[in-house]
């Protein structure tokens, strides 16, 4: 496994509104910052691993350490109403409209690597909210 690192990418992110409120309207009045929150995309993290950076979404600070103590990343979801794939959904939008090179082409490598075929890749339609 060989992690992705793009710091053009996760400042991209920490400028979007949080993913949960996408208006922003709660987090901000609340006035907590924004953090670029990495999927767990293997159902938990070991100590010190931490997915590719285009495996990031946009959650405020107090989000940020709900999902954090919850354990439980679907769980942490489920309770705002939400799928884990749109999550990831989220986060490939991100990757996507963060214009960061780098990002888009290791996407395409693990969508390769996934089974997808270049028809499916180029067909795909990412949720593209920001």
């Amino acid at each position: 496994y060989e992690r992705v690192q793009c710091p053009r990418h996760l400042k991209f992110v920490r400028s979007q509104p949080c993913s949960i409120h996408k208006n922003n309207v709660h987090c901000n009045g609340m006035g907590f910052g924004i953090d670029a929150h990495h999927l767990m995309l293997q159902g938990g993290h070991a100590m010190g691993f931490k997915e590719s950076d285009h495996w990031t979404l946009s959650l405020c600070r107090f989000h940020h350490n709900e999902v954090s103590a919850c354990g439980n990343e679907k769980d942490f979801w489920s309770r705002w109403d939400m799928s884990y794939e749109e999550a990831e959904g989220i986060a490939m939008s991100m990757s996507l409209n963060s214009h960061s090179l780098a990002i888009v082409e290791r996407m395409i490598i693990n969508l390769k690597f996934s089974g997808y075929t270049e028809d499916e890749i180029t067909g795909m339609r990412i949720p593209i909210w920001l």
